[in-house]
């Protein structure tokens, strides 16, 4: 809020005020939020004044000293503010809307995201100030003097800069589409990324600008450009606080552009558009996006015609275009389409990895199932070899009293000599047939059960899971009754589904050796 003695002591009028800033030279005035909509203020010593978010809409600030005042959010919309100092005062936010600046200097104001559309501010001293991010549309630049001044990211569609001054200047992200900058200097200025479609550059000095990425169209005009060289590559360096150049064109620091040459080389990236991708590129939605945008012109108007890759992972895609073609048109459409290939290919991907994620577990959950099946039948080889031998050999006296009073060792011999003796005899004796009877029923009790886990099983699953619950011993009596009595052996204990896929098996283990 506005100090209530200050503000009184303006409005008893600019000579009584100017006797009391003299006399109170000490004192900083604070009239932040005061209305002073439509008051003269002509020639008013405001230096250092406090006029942050002030009404001061069609005021008559006509010479008035308002250098490093503090006027950020006022409004100054229509304001005549012709010929005063406004040298290092805030003005960031300020709406300086169709004010009247015209010779004013605003020489290291601060005039970031400011509203100055329609302004004049034509003959202006605009040294070093700071208007990025401002909205500089159809503003009367002519003659002023931008030197050094920052303009990065402003907006200047429409603006009239006429022989304006803007050597060293930075409007790297500016939009100057629409500009008429004939008879403008350029030189040395960074335009890294700056637009300039529909803009007049007849006759402006571009020596020494960095044009990176700029972009121009058919209907931009570049005829008698002063050029001797320029730079293709800028690159900021924190330490030296400044804009590295490389690149230089011509190549040979010796030599420089001949009159009109400049106009001639760069008129063929008239029919050119640069896809920058900062961040990398995906190129199956790359390539994906770019035929569906041929799909939209005439194939042998639209072609890459070449691809860069910079530090960083980042890529610049040239595409070559129609004369004709409205190249940021163009931009903004492969964009979208290659974010709308970009999501689709994600929901592709995420779609594929659910599934295979589910295709892990399915297989972790068999697995799980075949170890449970074989720890569960691992014991088994001993009880049935035991269980035959007892059997055959129920009514042996021989066997009885070795069983009774042998010791471990000769027990085992015995066993061993029976399955030797056994192996020898024909292998589809009764006992074996029983052996055979119990191997059938496992083998088609696994495959039962990996038809619940796993229906999609391969025979050669199928085979796989079988053989690890199986022991060799039983796959050898199964492969010994395939050898003697043929695949009818076999058949005789399963199933009609799991006939053939049983036989597959055991053939398998026969031509395996087991």
């Amino acid at each position: 809020m506005a100090n209530t003695e200050h503000l009184s002591t303006l409005e008893q009028g600019v000579e009584s005020w100017n006797e009391w800033r003299i006399a109170n030279r000490s004192i900083r005035p604070d009239l932040s939020g005061a209305d002073l909509s439509g008051a003269d203020l002509s020639g008013a010593d405001l230096i250092y004044v406090s006029l942050s978010g002030a009404d001061l809409s069609g005021a008559d600030l006509i010479s008035a000293d308002l250098s490093r005042a503090n006027l950020s959010g006022a409004d100054l919309s229509y304001a005549n503010l012709s010929g005063a100092d406004l040298s290092g005062a805030d003005l960031i936010s300020a709406d300086l809307s169709r004010a009247n600046l015209s010779s004013a200097d605003l020489s290291d104001a601060y005039l970031i995201e400011a509203n100055l559309i329609g302004a004049d501010i034509s003959g202006a001293d605009l040294r070093e100030a700071d208007f990025s991010n401002a909205d500089l549309r159809e503003a009367d630049f002519s003659n002023a003097d931008l030197r050094e001044a920052d303009l990065r990211g402003a907006t200047l569609i429409g603006a009239d800069l006429i022989g304006a001054n803007l050597s060293s200047v930075n409007l790297s992200g500016a939009n100057l589409s629409s500009v008429n900058l004939s008879g403008a200097t350029l030189s040395n200025a960074l335009l890294i990324a700056s637009q300039f479609l529909g803009s007049n550059l007849t006759a402006t000095t571009l020596t020494g600008a960095c044009i990176q990425d700029w972009n121009i169209n058919n209907a931009t005009q570049l005829d008698d450009v002063i050029c001797k060289y320029v730079y293709l590559k800028g690159e900021w360096s924190e330490q030296k606080r400044k804009c590295l150049l490389s690149d230089r064109r011509p190549s040979d620091p010796d030599r420089i552009f001949a009159p009109g040459e400049f106009s001639k080389l760069f008129q063929k990236a008239l029919e050119t558009v640069d896809l920058i991708f900062v961040d990398g590129i995906d190129w199956k939605a790359f390539f994906q996006s770019f035929q569906e945008l041929r799909s939209q012109y005439d194939d042998d108007d639209l072609s890459i015609q070449a691809i860069e890759k910079k530090s960083g992972g980042a890529f610049i895609i040239r595409l070559e275009v129609p004369p004709e073609a409205d190249k940021g048109a163009i931009e903004s459409r492969v964009k979208e389409l290659y974010e709308r290939e970009l999501q689709l290919l994600e929901t592709q991907y995420r779609a594929e990895l659910h599934a295979k994620e589910r295709e892990i577990e399915s297989y972790r959950r068999e697995s799980t199932n075949m170890m449970e099946i074989a720890k569960l039948l691992a014991s088994k080889p001993i009880t049935v070899e035991a269980k035959a031998v007892v059997e055959n050999q129920s009514n042996s006296d021989t066997f009885n009293t070795d069983l009774r009073n042998a010791n471990v060792g000769s027990f085992a011999n015995k066993v061993q000599g029976n399955a030797r003796q056994q192996t020898n005899q024909h292998i589809y004796a009764l006992p074996e047939k029983q052996s055979l009877a119990e191997v059938m029923a496992e083998i088609q009790t696994l495959l039962k059960q990996l038809d619940q886990t796993n229906p999609t099983a391969t025979e050669a699953d199928k085979k796989t899971f079988v053989t690890a619950a199986i022991p060799v011993t039983r796959r050898q009596r199964a492969v010994g009754a395939l050898q003697a009595g043929g695949k009818t052996a076999i058949a005789e204990f399963l199933e009609n589904p799991y006939v053939n896929v049983a036989i597959a098996i055991v053939e398998g283990w026969r031509d395996a050796g087991t």
